[in-house]
């Protein structure tokens, strides 16, 4: 956006200026984001061991590499990677711009709860309504980034799903 349009050069003083506080801004971002993979890590050793601590970190530094994935796969793409917590559900946004990570405060127990409930009521022959399941998985799954991905105009989601997410059908959430 802004800040490629102006690394291109040929910059006015006030364009050098604004150049310096947006580099500095993505600067403070690129810190929090990284304190905040920390704390991903953590709750990931914490979920299942080391081992997938060690998986944990090599996915997160390998999302960096998306950014130029996703840049070629045209505007409007964005990268959804979950990690489930005991106490939390991280979401990390990539697109070829950004990533930030946001949580949501459900625990795995009740996470895995609610999707293998939503399955249910999906899978059963008496139709039941699927509505309140898939909206209460929307708001932990795509609610914590839902502003993130309309400023972005995302238009395709690619998802990585940890745990039992694999068995949530994305394409059934519902945002009510």
């Amino acid at each position: 956006g802004e800040l490629d349009r102006l690394r291109k050069g040929g910059l006015s003083p006030e364009q050098e200026k604004r150049l310096g506080e947006l580099e500095d801004q993505l600067k403070g971002a690129r810190q929090r984001f990284d304190d905040t993979t920390r704390q991903i890590i953590a709750d990931a050793r914490r979920q299942a061991g080391g081992e997938a601590m060690r998986t944990g970190a090599e996915a997160i530094e390998s999302l960096r590499a998306w950014r130029g994935t996703l840049r070629e796969m045209g505007e409007g793409t964005v990268l959804l990677t979950y990690v489930m917590a005991p106490e939390r559900l991280w979401i990390i946004l990539t697109t070829p711009e950004v990533q930030v990570a946001r949580k949501s405060d459900i625990g795995a127990a009740e996470l895995n709860k609610l999707v293998f409930d939503f399955r249910r009521v999906l899978s059963s022959p008496q139709r039941l309504d699927a509505r309140p399941a898939a909206q209460a998985l929307h708001k932990h799954l795509i609610g914590p980034v839902a502003d993130e991905l309309a400023a972005g105009n995302a238009r395709t989601l690619m998802v990585s799903l940890d745990g039992s997410l694999r068995y949530e059908p994305a394409g059934a959430l519902h945002d009510g």
